[in-house]
């Protein structure tokens, strides 16, 4: 019993990985900086409206324009019936799974996945 006390009853904890998106084109909005990492915990929210977690300030952007999410230990990138689209790695897609290593186009922004 002190075994599985210690051992949290038998089950490995998976450690969450570190997730992130380094900005590599800062488009026409002036308050991306190219090199910084936004980091992503929960959800992050992405549109030109004030209320997202990313503002980007670019008239090729929905208001709310896509959200990125942790889902079974993915993180999902999805559209949000946005006008001009969410490119991944140069495909429109409505909803995709990230991997390191991923370029996000959103509006004139281009994002690498850490």
């Amino acid at each position: 019993m002190y075994k599985d006390i210690r051992n949290n009853g038998g089950r490995k904890t998976m450690k969450r990985k570190p997730f992130g998106l380094e900005i590599m084109e800062a488009g026409s909005g002036t308050n991306l900086k190219i090199g910084s990492v936004i980091p992503v915990r929960g959800v992050l929210t992405i549109g030109r409206k004030d209320d997202n977690n990313l503002q980007l300030v670019d008239s090729f952007v929905s208001s709310h324009h896509a959200k990125i999410y942790e889902k079974n230990n993915d993180y999902i990138v999805e559209d949000l019936n946005s006008t001009n689209g969410t490119i991944i790695n140069k495909e429109s897609v409505q909803k995709a799974v990230l991997n390191s290593g991923d370029t996000i186009k959103i509006g004139n922004s281009i994002f690498i996945v850490l």
